[in-house]
């Protein structure tokens, strides 16, 4: 029966990347990075026989790499679109094009960098120091700083590291890349290197005759600078030993003499050489220096070279003899030291061949260990039993691999996992000369959980049957049968349900149109909304923790229910707990400021009067409340109050008015918790006092009558028994004294009786009164000074008139 069997090519392709989300706003893909995304090709027909294909890109940074069918999300990019295109290998007409951006799971801005030795350090010319950045979070998503200085001739600052050029100071500065706003500074201050103070040789030296030997020097300080040119050498005997101007010391006879190291013809050392004659010293062993490790097929030249025992021994001559030995030739303590090996298989001269001539070792396609010996024909000393290790060589790397994906060092499959095939890639195959491959299945954990099975394609696939739940090793090695040199690879798997590991928060107060929160969310004080979560995984499992990172901000529930406390942040996390996968929103919770919308506040009072919007008049000496009335739904209720003229009226943080003159000043009402908004609200109000009626205050009138006719009549009747007292017991001649005292007593007495009230329940001492009192004090003494000297007057006049002559007429007529 004949067949025909026609190739069927497709016509069609279309393209989707496995857990991958679509942003339909950008039109592409978004990977996260250090994940891995399978790409899904569906042909068309269906029954196309070539399914092959080839996935291509013409970006060419490294944010991503293609991995046959496997994109592999490895640096952020700066949201850059990426050009993939996936063509039909049997069809190169037949492709599909598509974008992907990559970027984090969870985006950890940078806050603040410092530097992790400080903000200054002290380096001397020449000297290096890394400076060590931290980043505030540790966490942050980007890393990239850039490096600068102020002044690079005092010093550079390189990938982190200062290089001190010159003394100065200068300021080295590491910058985000992200947000260049964003710095650390650290002052360096250069020193000059010290001057040297001190230099130390050895006390002694001893050379042979014809060789030579430096002077080693050791700076005091350590790092002193010093200029080399500065050092003279002088030998005291130069028949014994000469030195040259590089400190090198020829032996040339036998003796002793000094050495005398001079630096800047200031500090000066000495050292004792002692040059000794060469002698024929005897060989009493050999030491064979070669190349112990080879690998097969390798060719060794120049394998072989001697040195002997002691160092001064004289050497007739090099030549030897290379003796091969086989395993069954070596003493049964020899054969011990190589027990662990199987050596019986191969004779050395089937490993190995030696070529006295060119001093060449030609190494065969056979691995084992070669033995043999060294004979010193001048000496006839036989060395100690050599061996060479011959190492097949091996693959560099061996990687597993399922439906073309590399699978990580550890593994989740789900119990009910069909059978898959894993197929071990062995790196640089061609370059190797053993690469067999062993299979290995390793239980962990649990009982008949997976077993392998051999396949129609090689040695290099197995199809591994998943049965039960747990936890197992696949170890794929391979390893040489004598010297036992291996590579290996192994794979734990764990075999449990599908634990959900991709999703996202949402807010699922409104059931119908859920609500996803990305990176940051913003709620109000003492409100609540539920949390769910949105993914499209298909999972098996999943136990949800709701959490806060400061409860004395939010709180959420064990269901989701999430309810804003205090002003703050926190950050809100929901883990699945059986993976410890998590999603995490930044959390700020605002007050909410209201006003009432149609009586904002209330002004009460007497003689209180409004004379237009948000204009009032008072009468001066009556205090007025300002009451400011909130929203039903505010959260903070407090405001702050000030007054554009406090000479006029003063307002206290109660809302009391308190007027002070006539005048008019303006209120400014703020209302804000310097939190939750950025422009506070503000509102004014107009004042006008205006002055008072005559006597319309009661309490004033009779105060001030207490006052002029209380306190100033007492200090009245005061001044006049004062200065009656002066002016009856002091001397006539010492009575002008008493006027000053008298005064000065007056005064006294007034500010005492003042400063005493300052301690009295319900009063109060005033400057103001003072004055009065003592304007009653005053008074009585002009009044009295004003009397006594009208009576002194009149006294003089009657006086006067007394002493008068009379007419001489009126005179006689009286005689």
């Amino acid at each position: 029966m004949l067949i025909s069997v026609f190739e069927v090519l497709p016509t069609q392709l279309s393209v989707t990347i496995e857990n991958a989300i679509f942003e339909e706003q950008k039109e592409a893909y978004i990977l996260y990075i250090g994940q891995n995304y399978f790409i899904k090709v569906n042909f068309l027909p269906e029954n196309t026989t070539n399914l092959s294909f080839t996935v291509t890109t013409s970006y060419t940074k490294n944010a991503i790499e293609i991995q046959n069918d496997v994109i592999v999300a490895k640096h952020y990019n700066n949201l850059e679109l990426i050009p993939i295109e996936v063509i039909s290998n049997a069809n190169p007409s037949v492709k599909s094009c598509f974008n992907i951006l990559v970027d984090y799971s969870e985006v950890i801005e940078p806050q603040s960098i410092s530097f992790l030795e400080g903000n200054a350090s002290e380096l001397y010319v020449g000297a290096t120091k890394r400076l060590n950045i931290a980043f505030q979070p540790s966490n942050v998503s980007f890393f990239d700083v850039s490096y600068e200085t102020l002044d690079a001739s005092i010093a550079t600052f390189n990938k982190g590291i200062i290089q001190a050029i010159r003394p100065g100071k200068t300021m080295v500065i590491a910058r985000s890349v992200r947000n260049p706003s964003i710095y650390a500074s650290h002052e360096i201050t250069v020193l000059p290197l010290p001057q040297l103070e001190d230099f130390l040789v050895s006390n002694a030296m001893t050379l042979v005759v014809g060789t030579s030997k430096k002077i080693s020097i050791t700076k005091n300080p350590s790092n002193a600078a010093i200029d080399t040119t500065l050092f003279t050498y002088q030998s005291e005997n130069n028949e014994i030993a000469t030195v040259s101007q590089q400190g090198i010391v020829y032996g040339i006879q036998p003796g002793k003499t000094n050495i005398t190291v001079t630096y800047d013809q200031k500090i000066e050392k000495q050292m004792i050489v002692e040059v000794i004659e060469k002698e024929n010293v005897s060989i009493t062993d050999i030491q064979v220096h070669f190349k112990n490790i080879v690998s097969v097929n390798e060719i060794v030249s120049d394998f072989i070279n001697l040195s002997y025992l002691p160092a001064n021994a004289t050497s007739l001559g090099d030549a030897f003899e290379f003796i091969p030995l086989n395993f069954s030739d070596l003493s049964e303590e020899e054969k011990e030291k190589f027990s662990q090996y199987n050596l019986e298989e191969w004779n050395t001269n089937d490993l190995i061949e030696y070529d006295a001539n060119t001093n060449q070792l030609n190494v065969f396609n056979h691995e084992g260990i070669a033995f043999f010996k060294i004979y010193h024909l001048a000496s006839g000393i036989m060395s100690d039993l050599l061996h060479i290790e011959i190492h097949e060589i091996l693959p560099i790397d061996l990687q597993i691999y399922q439906n073309g994906e590399e699978l990580s060092n550890i593994t989740y499959l789900q119990a009910n996992t069909p059978t898959i095939t894993l197929f071990v890639d062995i790196k640089q195959a061609q370059d190797a000369t053993y690469k067999e491959l062993n299979w290995e299945l390793i239980p962990i954990e649990g009982e008949d959980i997976a077993r392998l099975e051999l396949t129609e394609n090689g040695n290099q696939y197995r199809n591994l049957v998943i049965i039960n739940e747990g936890v197992f090793d696949i170890k794929v090695s391979i390893c040489t049968p004598i010297l036992q040199s291996h590579i290996d690879k192994t794979i734990r798997f764990y075999v449990a349900h599908e634990d959900l590991s991709i999703f996202q928060i949402t807010n699922i107060e409104d059931a119908s149109h859920p609500e996803i929160i990305l990176n940051n969310y913003n709620m109000y004080k003492n409100t609540s909304i539920p949390l769910g979560i949105y993914t499209n995984q298909n999972y098996t499992r999943l136990l949800l923790q709701y959490s806060s990172s400061n409860p004395q901000v939010a709180t959420i529930s064990s269901d989701g229910l999430l309810t804003a406390k205090n002003c703050g942040s926190s950050t809100i996390r929901v883990t699945n707990l059986y993976n410890q996968e998590e999603v995490c929103f930044q959390l700020t919770v605002y007050n909410r400021l209201s006003l009432a919308e149609s009586n904002t506040y209330t002004l009460s009072g007497n003689t209180l009067k409004k004379i237009g919007e948000n204009k009032y008049q008072f009468t001066n000496g009556n205090s007025i409340s300002l009451t400011i009335h909130y929203a039903e739904d505010a959260t903070y209720k407090s405001v702050t109050f000030q007054s554009s003229n406090e000479k006029v009226a003063t307002i206290g943080a109660d809302g009391i008015i308190t007027p002070h003159q006539v005048g008019t000043t303006t209120i400014t009402v703020t209302y804000t918790d310097g939190f939750s908004v950025e422009t506070p609200f503000e509102f004014t109000i107009d004042l006008k006092i205006v002055k008072k009626p005559l006597i319309t205050d009661i309490q004033s009138f009779t105060s001030f009558i207490r006052k002029a006719l209380g306190h100033f009549g007492v200090f009245f009747i005061l001044g006049i028994f004062s200065l009656f007292t002066y002016a009856l017991f002091f001397k006539k001649r010492q009575w002008l004294y008493s006027i000053p005292i008298h005064f000065a007593s007056g005064y006294f007495i007034a500010v005492l009786s003042e400063f005493i009230q300052l301690y009295v329940p319900g009063r109060g001492g005033a400057y103001k009164d003072v004055m009065i009192d003592y304007s009653g004090y005053l008074l009585s003494t002009f009044f009295i000074i004003f009397i006594y000297l009208l009576i002194f007057t009149c006294k003089y006049f009657i006086q006067k008139k007394k002493n008068k002559p009379m007419p001489l007429e009126k005179e006689g007529a009286e005689s």
